[in-house]
């Protein structure tokens, strides 16, 4: 359009793909439960995360499907775990659709301190919902309780200094 700035344009295509992508990433972990989640439909949500964050699904079965209520979760895991990444790094996920393990890898790694506490505890969960920097952790757990989904955290059996695992199901 003639005499339009051109510094407030978004001409970068991938730039809009990469909004669009979070957004619809948010809206399927945040939005009313759905329908059943198959695994692709998963992988192409994750690419709503942080561009310095991957995700390895090559240790889940190519027709896993996730019932909704554990997909919706899982995605939430999914931000939870890219945030716990500050410089970037890892997710590594495997198992099944009813026992799945989360594990971060990066420098920096670490999932928040509170976590354990708001996955045994309802009322600490909601009160880290007034946290701008425990909410998605807060949202995580609620959403796991809510759906009657057993999650856990394991200590890493390589190394002490390792982020935990999560463990969703089993």
């Amino acid at each position: 359009m003639p005499g339009t700035d051109s510094a407030f344009r978004l001409t970068e295509p991938s730039l809009i793909e990469l909004a669009s992508a979070r957004l619809k990433l948010r809206q399927a972990a945040w939005g009313p439960e759905g329908e059943p989640m198959s695994l692709d439909t998963i992988q192409c949500l994750a690419c709503g995360l942080q561009a310095d964050v991957t995700v390895d699904f090559s240790a889940l079965g190519r027709g896993t499907v996730f019932p909704a209520s554990t997909g919706r979760v899982l995605l939430n895991v999914l931000m939870l775990a890219a945030d716990s990444l500050p410089e970037g790094g890892s997710i590594v996920l495997a198992g099944a659709a009813d026992d799945l393990f989360v594990q971060i890898a990066g420098p920096g790694a670490g999932w928040p301190f509170e976590l354990t506490l708001c996955i045994a505890n309802q009322t600490a969960a909601r009160a880290a919902l007034t946290n701008a920097r425990t909410w998605q952790m807060a949202l995580t757990a609620l959403f796991a309780l809510a759906a009657s989904i057993r999650f856990s955290v394991l200590l890493s059996p390589t190394a002490r200094t390792d982020p935990a695992i999560l463990r969703l199901g089993g």
